[in-house]
């Protein structure tokens, strides 16, 4: 990859960039299809089971490809693609946890002022709230790992040899906003938030710790949103 000159060179880390894409994707799809259509089905899983085998299988499915195309075929060893080791991945993934809680609560609450949103009173009791916000995180964990892997693991990597960490940065956030798209009820307006909320995450990536900063950051973002 280093010796491939100018436009070659580009063109070789994006083919590289769809193979991993394409064949990560293929490999979840036949994992999370057998598992709900079999042993979710058999067990009558509900959507908070479904949600945490779907993330399973991506951290699966693309963690194969990701030895395969990134380890085997191009050569990246674990530094590389910023597997940190515990001893900065774990305070990595703490301040990621913080800045991705904080960046959530201070959108709702603007959210409150500017679009009208306002919390409704329930009948639970605290107990009852830590425990549902404990298990939506739990739920959430390997989704968000799982996507961690996807865009910020080998593309953005390879991608950013060729071109650049920034460009490399902006255009995987662009394509992480732009799956989104099959999420329920999407709006413009929030697949640009998620595009720059990729471009958080990538440089989170890039921050000490590593993909496990990043990890940190997208799963406080999601369980802080799910929480409020």
């Amino acid at each position: 990859m280093r010796a491939a000159p100018g436009r070659y060179r580009v063109l070789k880390a994006i083919g590289w960039c769809l193979a991993y894409l394409t064949l990560g994707f293929l490999l979840f799809s036949v994992l999370y299809v057998g598992l709900t259509r079999g042993i979710l089905r058999k067990a009558s899983g509900g959507l908070a089971e479904i949600a945490f085998v779907e993330g399973l299988c991506e951290i699966v499915g693309f963690g194969l490809i990701t030895w395969l195309i990134g380890f085997k075929v191009l050569g990246l060893g674990a530094r590389d693609l910023r597997w940190e080791s515990p001893a900065t991945g774990v305070p990595g993934m703490s301040i990621g946890l913080i800045l991705g809680a904080a960046a959530a609560g201070l959108v709702v609450l603007l959210s409150m002022p500017i679009g009208g949103a306002h919390f409704v009173s329930d009948s639970g009791t605290l107990g009852d709230y830590l425990g549902k916000v404990a298990i939506t995180t739990l739920v959430l964990a390997p989704a968000a790992l799982g996507e961690e892997i996807m865009f910020r693991g080998v593309p953005q990597i390879v991608l950013g040899r060729a071109i650049s960490r920034g460009w490399a940065l902006i255009a995987i956030s662009v394509l992480f906003g732009l799956s989104h798209l099959f999420n329920p009820n999407p709006s413009p307006l929030a697949i640009v938030n998620i595009a720059l909320a990729g471009v958080f995450l990538g440089i989170a990536f890039y921050a000490p710790g590593g993909i496990w900063t990043s990890f940190g950051a997208h799963l406080g973002w999601n369980a802080t949103l799910a929480a409020l």
